[in-house]
């Protein structure tokens, strides 16, 4: 580890408190929070150093000129005694290790972890006291080394010991020991933490308790977390963070990498026509064509890379020139290929539309025969070519992800599965066969694929779904082909519902269309899927469960264009359920899915390159900020 003292509060760092508090003052900047990007709520002074503070996340951090240079903070690590011959420090860390291979176990049972130490220190105990325990353990550390493991390598277990408080850039080092973690694996940081009841705008006890608290005095401690500063480091670094176990010799931090998504639908080449103008029919419309790559199924699965959860993508790729570049994309957005399949096509699967002035669809054509070669047969040795991707521990457990079991008795191992309407009946019931136990979400794609699916086996298919994410012309074709019949009895809890809505929340949609909509909605609820998320174009999104409805509505934005939108949502809300619990989090669910949709709006791609867990998470918060996100909540 970098640096530390082991004392309890001990007597020099409490003495060097009470000279500083006195001289505790407030001054004047402009510097941002590194994390959400907000000002700072605070800033203080010792005599030595300022400090800054936000409310937003509950971060606290040193100003960056009072920064050691390196030759002098590695001098400072020189001069402590972290070695085998204290006795005192040996115990500290043995105890540490200890509370952390226990939570391992409940993870993972009868598994040998592979241990990365990270900021392990110019004498690594931590590494010594595994290694003799008969584990496989490497060390990092910027000033006294071994250097960085080797990129492609991966982790089941990384340890932070009193580290995390020397970081500068906490979201860099976060980001890095999230990229040697396995799927699945588990993130174990010690550090001391502040008390989240102390960020508040009302008050000023953080002041009062930072001037007195003897983890400052450090020269080499610059970041300081709360709770709420860990959970939005796992949110923005794509880690479920779990909890802190504290003592009075710091808290220890566990965050969960969770296990992969697995995406199974279509992949093509993206024409979209755009007139400078009004759209005439039935006329040649001056206007612009483009290229990019596209498919519903790829598109939530480059999302999702994006957003820093391990996805791997099932689909067929033809041999051309311009397959070949699709897939070459794809893989170089981080989205995991080992169970495509290349074939031999006449043409290149593709999705042609036509965009009105504004940049909404006005009207699109779909070739994806090549996805029809994706048969049950096909899919099962697809899946048998990922049975071999690394996760951490032999098998996984409740424990290891928030959302889902992950192991089944067929053998896969996923946090989620995500299913567009381009595959056949037949191949997304074999699906569905492989993954008993794990969440299933449906994309429907278009109005024939929802007709398609939910008509199967007399609606076999639609009450297997977990969640299914429509349009409202989607939602009415799957419930129709399922012989939904239009009742003119209004439910209880969808009247209510309604009649919660103030005037000023009214929205174009007709009264009538928004009873249909929520009416046939709960009549899918009644087949057996888990959640709906029915995309309402500039109205938003309705959700509905068997707890709650809530209709989310952000802010209307310039839209460049509307393709892709609804599959940044679905990849977005998958990512939230990942991080979070199936249980809980509705509210955060929702605005995730609409604010991956704004960023999508607001680029010509399909999949925005400004597409990141840091700029979701700043949208995030402004529409907090500004109370720009609209959320009507029923129970």
């Amino acid at each position: 580890m970098y640096f530390y003292r082991y004392v309890k509060r001990d007597i020099i760092g409490f003495i060097l408190s009470l000279a500083n508090q006195e001289n505790l003052q407030y001054s004047n900047h402009s510097m941002k929070c590194p994390f959400c990007d907000s000002v700072p709520s605070k800033s203080f002074m010792t005599k030595k150093r300022s400090f800054f503070a936000c409310d937003s996340c509950g971060f606290v951090w040193a100003d960056p000129k009072s920064f050691l240079d390196r030759e002098a903070e590695q001098n400072r690590y020189m001069l402590h005694n972290n070695n085998r011959y204290n006795k005192e420090y040996v115990q500290f860390i043995s105890t540490i290790l200890n509370r952390v291979l226990q939570r391992w176990n409940i993870i993972v049972n009868d598994a040998a972890p592979r241990i990365l130490d990270w900021g392990s220190g110019p004498e690594p105990v931590a590494s010594e006291l595994l290694r003799e325990q008969g584990f496989q353990v490497e060390s990092y550390d910027p000033f006294f080394g071994p250097s960085l493991p080797q990129e492609q390598q991966r982790f089941d277990i990384i340890i932070c010991i009193e580290v995390a408080e020397h970081f500068k850039n906490p979201l860099a080092d976060f980001a890095a020991m999230n990229h040697y973690l396995k799927p699945g694996g588990l993130l174990a940081v010690h550090t001391h933490t502040l008390p989240d009841q102390y960020f508040s705008i009302k008050n000023d006890e953080i002041s009062r308790f930072f001037s007195s608290w003897w983890y400052k005095e450090d020269p080499t401690h610059v970041a300081f977390y709360s709770e709420i500063t860990l959970r939005t480091l796992g949110f923005v670094c794509g880690l479920h963070y779990e909890h802190g176990d504290g003592s009075d010799e710091g808290t220890l931090h566990y965050f969960i990498k969770p296990l992969p998504v697995l995406v199974a639908g279509g992949a093509n080449v993206d024409i979209e026509g755009r007139p400078f103008g009004p759209l005439n029919d039935r006329d040649s419309n001056p206007g612009r064509v483009r290229f990019s790559r596209g498919g519903a199924g790829r598109n939530i699965a480059e999302n999702l890379a994006r957003l820093n959860i391990p996805v791997q993508f099932i689909s067929v790729f033809g041999k051309d020139p311009l397959s070949r570049m699709l897939l070459e994309e794809t893989k170089a957005a981080g989205v995991g290929l080992d169970g495509c399949l290349l074939v031999e096509a006449d043409s290149p699967s593709c999705y042609l539309s036509i965009l009105d002035e504004t940049g909404d669809m006005k009207l699109a054509l779909s070739s994806m025969d090549s996805i029809k070669r994706l048969t049950p047969d096909v899919l099962e040795a697809c899946l048998s070519a990922l049975s071999d991707q690394t996760c951490a521990g032999d098998s996984a457990f409740d424990a290891r992800s928030p959302s889902a079991t992950g192991a089944t008795s067929a053998g896969l191992v996923y946090s989620m599965v995500i299913i567009d309407g381009n595959l056949i009946p037949e191949t997304i019931e074999a699906l569905l066969d492989r993954c008993p136990g794990i969440p299933v979400w449906f994309d429907p794609v278009s109005i024939t694929k929802a007709r398609s699916i939910a008509s199967y086996k007399g609606g076999a298919l639609i009450g297997r779904f977990f969640g299914i994410k429509p349009n409202r012309d989607e939602l009415f074709a799957i419930a129709e082909s399922l012989n939904w019949g239009e009742s003119k009895i209004i439910p209880k809890s969808i009247h209510q519902f309604i009649e919660s809505i103030s005037p000023q929340e009214h929205s174009s949609i007709p009264r009538r269309d928004l009873e249909r909509i929520l009416m046939a909605s709960r009549f899918l609820l009644d087949k057996g899927c888990q959640e709906l998320h029915v995309s309402l174009g500039t109205e938003g999104v309705i959700v509905m469960n068997s707890v709650s409805i809530m209709w989310g509505r952000p802010p209307v934005l310039p839209m460049i264009s509307a393709t892709g939108a609804g599959d940044s949502y679905l990849a977005a809300i998958v990512r939230t359920r990942c991080l979070e619990s199936l249980v809980g989090a509705h509210d955060l669910v929702v605005r995730s899915g609409c604010a991956a949709s704004a960023i999508t709006l607001q680029d010509q791609n399909a999949v925005s390159p400004q597409m990141c867990p840091l700029a979701l998470y700043r949208l995030l918060q402004a529409w907090k900020k500004n109370k720009a996100f609209n959320l009507l909540v029923h129970d």
